[in-house]
């Protein structure tokens, strides 16, 4: 399970590749639709406003009401963020993960991504694969949706500031 950070069809692929199955929350842009046998969008259309509102999935079969099974269509491009070297060293971090993972007989998702990141980084350094980071277990653990700070007590800038400036020069001299 994950939060909607980790929708894309690269994060997908790497799970399926890991031969796991994924429960996840839909991405803000991605269009949800519960109409079966819905028309959908092929990877290779470039979005136009005709397809606007068209999801790039393809229904299979709905599930129950608010549950659905769809096939993501791969992408006729890799995600700008998502380079050649970018997937090579993600490779490599997770191979260091379950590596440790291995040794150490731990699940792979209570060893620390970045720790492993830096771990290869700086591999002169001598510290062994043991000495990584491992996520304690924490299955209760809850995090409270709120604010951290309060908010200002000023008005928002909606003028220029060069116009705000003025005006408080002007109540400066009294008029």
């Amino acid at each position: 399970m994950a939060d909607r950070g980790l929708c894309s069809y690269a994060h997908l692929v790497l799970l399926a590749q890991a031969g796991l199955h994924a429960v996840l929350r839909v991405g803000a842009r991605k269009i949800v639709d519960f109409t079966p046998g819905r028309a959908f969008v092929k990877p290779s259309v470039w979005r136009t406003p005709a397809v606007k509102g068209i999801p790039r999935s393809r229904w299979l079969k709905g599930l129950s009401v608010q549950d659905q099974l769809v096939a993501w269509l791969k992408p006729t491009t890799c995600p700008s963020w998502l380079t050649r070297e970018t997937l090579i060293v993600y490779n490599l971090v997770r191979l260091v993960m379950c590596q440790l993972a291995t040794l150490q007989y731990l699940s792979v998702e209570r060893i620390s991504f970045l720790d492993a990141l830096r771990w290869l980084g700086a591999p002169h350094t001598g510290m062994p694969l043991v000495a990584l980071i491992v996520n304690p277990v924490r299955p209760h653990r809850v995090e409270p949706r709120v604010k951290k700070r309060r908010p200002k007590p000023f008005p928002l800038m909606i003028t220029p500031r060069q116009e705000l400036r003025r005006q408080l020069v002007q109540q400066a001299r009294g008029g």
